[in-house]
């Protein structure tokens, strides 16, 4: 229940663990130490929210390519009963007190930074076709 950039939040983890013990579905905790996830990155950028981390069972590190389909039903019936849940606080249930305005936004295109990282052809990768 780990991942780079360390654990998540304990409230949030143990509710979901609660949730798949009280529906009896299977769980394995494991730690992803060489992954950051998108919950990591939300941190990171200073937004104040709960996170936790979700996966499929998988075999390797391309675990998209041997899922089995009972790890995939699992976990759907975790999200949903997790959507279903009373939050994990009471006060998470009340609505943002004050404004919104430091709430996310999307950049406008003019303020996002052009990517320095130049990726090669396929082409010159693979070979011209004959």
């Amino acid at each position: 229940m780990q991942d780079s950039g360390g654990p998540y939040d304990y409230h949030l983890s143990r509710h979901l663990l609660r949730l798949a013990g009280e529906h009896e579905l299977p769980v394995r905790r494991d730690l992803f130490r060489y992954y950051f996830s998108d919950a990591h990155s939300a941190v990171t950028a200073g937004h104040d929210i709960r996170t936790a981390l979700l996966a499929f069972g998988c075999d390797a590190t391309h675990g998209y390519e041997r899922t089995h389909i009972d790890s995939l039903a699992a976990l759907s019936r975790l999200l949903g009963a997790y959507i279903l849940s009373p939050p994990v606080f009471a006060s998470d249930a009340q609505p943002a007190q004050g404004s919104l305005d430091r709430f996310s936004h999307q950049l406008e295109h003019d303020a996002q930074m052009e990517s320095d990282t130049r990726v090669p052809s396929v082409d010159s990768l693979v070979g011209q076709k004959s």
